[in-house]
């Protein structure tokens, strides 16, 4: 029969004594031995048969016996039934037994015994095989979670941010001088809230889509089906809609010294009293009538009411701090500014030392569920100790800050935390950084792994949301070299950042002499645009040039304003003589490259065999020469002498005939490209080179 599932129904009840199954077999394995001395020598006939198929029987217990002896020390795992097992082990004894009587007659009593035990020594190992034995143990240990804390110690996180907005100075203020902020009107988890519930109800909505068309049936099937689910989503929301309209409320009482913003916060509020409740509400009773087309246009309703409320919130939440602000005290507006100023590394630390409500500090009450492990990084990651700069110690020692904060490598960061704590162990990583990822390897594939893994990523972000004021030059492009004559065009391209509304003046510098400037209007706050600038040196030399943007008042950082580049200023001309058998395109092609583009390149162009105009005068004979005037690039014989030819920097010589260039000329290009170090270059054709060329060079 072919194997099923694991027989272990074959096997006798665990509570039968050892013991007792042991004298079993041993009771069965006495009577297959004795049955095989009684009847081994009565194996013809019809008494014979009946005499083996008794042998089988006992033999095929006492193996099945066996079996429930080795089950109570392994697991047998083998599909097939033990019966079945041991009925074939004992058949297959029965002819091992068979073989020996009757090859003793053939072979000496020792060697016989000797292949009767090999046989028997092969069909137990079968047996075996065939039950799957697997010895299996159950052991346990205890695996320490572990929670990775990262710091960014980047350059960037030594930072101030002098551009927060009010907000955000009020938050970092928040946790260096909280008594400051006493009676803050804080429309922040307002604002949360009302993201996560129109969230939760457009992915309600959109669950509930269905294909135009559909019919009834289909749609209250829809509605059963996410019955549960919307149910829930109400529920969880429909309670917190008074608190957040009571948040409102305050805020709006607060601010009675500007009618307008009062005014505006109990706008804000009737959203949350008013329409989305009834819109909640009314779901709730449309779900009991599975009426699809109800349910959906009342999630539509309560969506427009929170995208009305998300699109004037952060506005109205500005002018309330702006409001707070002007009506504190001079000390607490001083304690403010104060906590503002401080760098993005010591709020990211202040920040793990806040308190919940029980007075523990983030990293305590991580320790009392995890290991904690801290680990910095930068241009590297690495551990460092994490208490000692909690106390107020550096994360990076002075003489590596250098090296190590010139880059932020948040990629290097997570795959050292993949890499040092197992899948099992990392129960999370808790990011602290500005986000400013600089590294060459993205992110992604290191934070999706963590994903994959169970091992949540959770970041907290440091610094302002409106980036530095900065004005910076980031690429500069010019050519290194021209010829004496022509002009150098320059292409630069500018960073310009928090200079919203303001004019920047830019100004190619050759030495310390403005030649070539222009004024940027910045109509945004992060602004990039490219400026060209042209300019017609008037020597030759190497000159220094540069593009510099005048320094802006309150700028973060000023190193970064110009840009120092050199160009090259020659009259030296490279001369290229080109020579060919017919116009071919290889040919006109070189000529156009070459002629006048550059007045770097002086050319001299020879064509042997040049087309004709039936009547035309034949052409004037002109050897090529690198002394002829520059433009004057057309000539109809090779150069006169050797010199001639050792004047040329590039001979180019194309599809020519042998007879062309003779003996005495082979000499002359070979001493210019030996002795004086021009450049021969050939160019095949499908006339002569390099099939009929014979010429050594």
């Amino acid at each position: 029969m072919p194997p099923t599932a694991a027989n272990r129904h074959d096997l006798l009840p665990g509570n039968l004594p050892a013991p007792l199954l042991v004298g079993i077999a041993l009771g069965i394995l006495f009577a297959w031995w004795l049955a095989y001395g009684l009847t081994a020598k009565r194996d013809r006939g019809t008494a014979g048969m009946i005499f083996r198929v008794i042998r089988i029987a006992i033999g095929a217990a006492a193996i099945w016996m066996g079996w429930q002896l080795l089950g109570r020390i392994v697991m047998l795992e083998t599909g097939w039934s033990l019966w079945a097992c041991a009925i074939l082990g004992a058949a297959a004894f029965e002819i091992t037994h068979w073989l020996y009587r009757f090859e003793r007659n053939f072979v000496p009593p020792g060697r016989g015994r000797l292949l009767l035990l090999l046989r028997l020594g092969a069909l137990a190992t079968l047996l075996v095989i065939l039950v799957q034995p697997v010895l299996s143990r159950v052991t346990s240990r205890e695996i320490g979670r572990e929670v990775v804390v990262v710091i960014d110690d980047s350059e960037s996180m030594q930072l101030v941010d002098r551009q927060n907005t009010l907000g955000g100075q009020m938050a970092v203020a928040s946790l260096f001088s909280p008594e400051a902020l006493t009676g803050r009107p804080d429309l922040q988890p307002a604002l949360r809230a009302a993201r996560s519930w129109q969230t939760e109800l457009a992915g309600q909505r959109q669950a509930l889509n269905a294909p135009s068309g559909a019919d009834p049936t289909m749609l209250e099937q829809i509605i059963r089906n996410r019955t549960a689910s919307l149910t829930s989503a109400i529920e969880s929301i429909r309670p917190h809609l008074a608190e957040t309209a009571d948040s409102l409320r305050k805020a709006a009482i607060a601010a009675q010294s500007d009618p307008n913003l009062s005014r505006q916060l109990q706008d804000l509020q009737r959203p949350f009293e008013e329409q989305v409740p009834r819109a909640l509400d009314e779901v709730r009773r449309q779900i009991e009538g599975h009426n699809h087309l109800a349910i959906t246009a009342q999630l539509q309703a309560a969506d427009d009411q929170l995208s009305m409320v998300l699109r004037q919130l952060p506005g109205v939440s500005s002018q309330l701090d702006e409001v707070y602000y002007r009506n504190l005290s001079d000390a607490q507006r001083e304690a403010i500014d104060k906590a503002a100023a401080q760098p993005r590394a010591e709020i990211a630390r202040r920040s793990l030392l806040q308190k919940d409500a029980k007075g523990r500090t983030v990293v305590e009450a991580l320790r009392e569920r995890y290991n904690v492990r801290f680990v910095r990084f930068g241009h590297e990651a690495g551990d460092f100790d994490g208490d000692a700069w909690l106390q107020g110690g550096p994360l990076t020692a002075e003489a590596d800050a250098a090296r190590l904060r010139q880059s932020t490598d948040l990629t290097g960061a997570l795959e050292d935390a993949i890499a040092k704590v197992p899948s099992e162990a990392l129960g999370g990583v808790l990011l602290l950084s500005d986000g400013r990822h600089n590294g060459e390897i993205p992110a992604e594939d290191a934070a999706r792994q963590l994903g994959s893994q169970g091992s949540p990523v959770c970041a907290v972000t440091v610094g302002s949301t409106i980036g530095p004021r900065d004005a910076s030059v980031l690429r500069v492009e010019a050519p290194q070299s021209i010829y004496l004559g022509d002009r150098i065009g320059v292409r630069a391209e500018v960073k310009l950042d928090g200079l919203q509304g303001l004019k920047v003046r830019a100004r190619l510098m050759a030495g310390e002499q403005s030649v070539a400037e222009e004024i940027i209007s910045v109509p945004e706050n992060q602004y990039r645009t490219e400026l060209r600038f042209a300019h017609a040196p008037p020597a030759k030399g190497i000159l220094d040039y540069s593009v510099e943007l005048e320094e802006i008042e309150g700028e973060l950082f000023d190193n970064n304003n110009r840009w120092d580049f050199k160009c090259a200023v020659t009259d030296d001309r490279t001369n290229v003589l080109v020579v060919d058998s017919f116009p071919r395109w290889e040919f006109r092609y070189l000529r156009n490259l070459f002629y006048a583009r550059d007045k770097s390149v002086h050319l001299q162009y020879v064509l042997l065999n040049p087309d004709r105009i039936a009547g035309q005068d034949d052409r004037p004979s002109i050897p090529a020469s690198a002394a002829r005037p520059f433009g004057q690039a057309e000539a109809t014989r090779l150069p006169e002498s050797a010199a001639e030819w050792r004047k040329f920097d590039a001979i180019i010589l194309g599809d020519l005939q042998p007879a062309a260039i003779d003996d005495g000329t082979w000499k002359a290009i070979r001493q210019a490209v030996s002795e004086r170090g021009s450049l021969l270059v050939f160019v095949a054709g499908p006339r002569y080179l390099p099939g009929a060329q014979t010429s050594p060079v």
